[in-house]
């Protein structure tokens, strides 16, 4: 309809679009043509600002494809294009792209750097979804790096704004790295369900779970090896359960599970021990208001949650500490001395 209108930088915009979507899904292989259309277009009307971006995407593509050569000389031209151009929004875009050519080559501190200066412009910007983005892309190199204690801060922020933006695709990808995180710690079954979740919600947005490998997210490798581990600390049935379980969680409950990751140093393999506190501090809470006899609805009023939630962080608590029934649940709040919260 666009081209019957002869609305030739509306094609241009529409094509660079279609580039877009095809990155975001990491469908690279349907993302070069429409790129270089669009490139083609903007450059013949004098568009310097839609050359600069479809500049972007094929340095991108490039990246996703393995030419890390025309990445970079790609990226630096949309860079300086961006920046003459005043374009803060896209000189920080290519910042990024750098910083993921730079992981690609194994440079970690120069990949921070290009990260830390996309993430204060964005932040000058004042775009929390993009600032999310930048946080989690450093989280991946820090984590990349074997710098867990970094990397578990930047995703916990991270993730707390893409739940807020109502990112799931965001939310998706920072539950995933925690994921790693717990697992790298001995956390098995938190991992399993992190995994389950973040999976399901790539599923939702119609994102096929983690194709293969695109520097902005963990090399496939050191997630399955995450996976792997996380198996051979739990039986069969139970990782199931787990990851079953996780695929059905609330985005809210899974990113408060999320939120309670803490870096550990990589587990040594063999079965870890019970953690001295199993439950996150929401759950604690909800375990104080079973041992006083509040149902579900009664709960998520107490809480302001839905009553749906107040249901899964009480299966949550009688699946950590294997009980079956609410009775165990407030017998062992209150041997623990559990305040309800006010």
């Amino acid at each position: 309809m666009l081209e019957a209108l002869q609305d030739r930088q509306g094609v241009a915009a529409a094509l660079r679009l279609a580039g877009l979507i095809a990155i975001e899904a990491h469908d690279f292989s349907r993302a070069r043509e429409p790129f270089e259309r669009s490139l083609a277009l903007s450059r013949e009307l004098g568009d310097e600002r839609g050359a600069a971006w479809s500049a972007y995407g094929i340095a991108a593509t490039a990246l996703a494809e393995g030419d890390l050569v025309q990445a970079t000389a790609l990226g630096e031209g949309a860079l300086r294009a961006f920046e003459s151009l005043g374009e803060r929004d896209g000189t920080a875009q290519s910042l990024v792209h750098l910083g993921r050519v730079a992981l690609a080559r194994g440079r970690h501190e120069e990949a921070l750097r290009l990260h830390h200066e996309a993430l204060r412009i964005r932040r000058e910007l004042a775009d929390p979804g993009m600032i999310a983005s930048s946080l989690r892309e450093l989280a991946v190199v820090a984590q990349d790096q074997g710098a867990a204690e970094q990397a578990a801060p930047l995703y916990r922020e991270s993730l707390d704004l893409f739940e807020r933006a109502g990112d799931l695709l965001g939310v998706a990808r920072s539950l995933d790295g925690l994921a790693v995180l717990a697992a790298d710690g001995g956390q098995a079954e938190t991992a399993a369900r992190l995994f389950g979740a973040a999976d399901a919600l790539l599923q939702r947005v119609g994102v096929v779970p983690w194709p293969g490998w695109f520097p902005s997210e963990l090399p496939r490798r050191r997630r399955e090896h995450a996976r792997s581990g996380v198996r051979r600390l739990l039986d069969p049935e139970a990782y199931r359960r787990a990851t079953e379980a996780g695929s059905s969680l609330p985005v809210s409950v899974a990113a408060a599970e999320a939120l309670a990751v803490a870096a550990r140093p990589p587990h040594s393999g063999r079965r870890s021990a019970p953690r001295a506190e199993p439950l996150t501090p929401r759950e604690l809470e909800v375990a104080g208001l079973v041992a006083l006899g509040l149902s579900n609805r009664e709960i998520a009023r107490r809480l302001f949650i839905s009553e749906n939630t107040a249901a899964t962080h009480v299966q949550h608590i009688l699946g950590k500490l294997d009980f079956s029934s609410r009775a165990q649940i407030a017998t062992w709040a209150v041997e623990r001395g559990l305040k309800p919260p006010a």
